[in-house]
């Protein structure tokens, strides 16, 4: 897997990041499945590694199938992070953000 680091060294893209069939959203956090290092929706309720946040998803993104996208971790504006099943944004989701190198201003 190669990141790459913008001029600013804010943000870690990694481009072609296996993805779990689904809809994804720019801005959205993902999890990783433990077993196989597939990324999918995060979710705090859910087990096997996606209720651990693991990287933002890059652009819009509608899989049929699995597939790759690009993810990313860094700074990132509050604002512009969502997450799947309505989950909001509050201080345990930018504490597990934070873990996972995520920081949310």
């Amino acid at each position: 897997m190669n990141y790459k680091t913008d001029f600013f060294g804010r943000v870690t893209v990694l481009n072609n990041a296996p993805l779990a069939a689904g809809t994804y959203k720019r801005g959205q956090l993902l999890g990783c499945t433990t077993a196989t290092g597939v990324f999918g929706a995060y979710n705090p309720g859910g087990t096997g590694g996606l209720e651990v946040v693991a990287a933002v998803c890059v652009n819009n993104a509608v899989l049929a199938a699995a597939g790759n996208g690009a993810i990313a971790r860094g700074e990132f504006e509050k604002e512009g992070v969502v997450a799947a099943n309505a989950v909001a944004i509050n201080a345990a989701v930018v504490a597990a953000c934070f873990k996972a190198g995520i920081i949310l201003n």
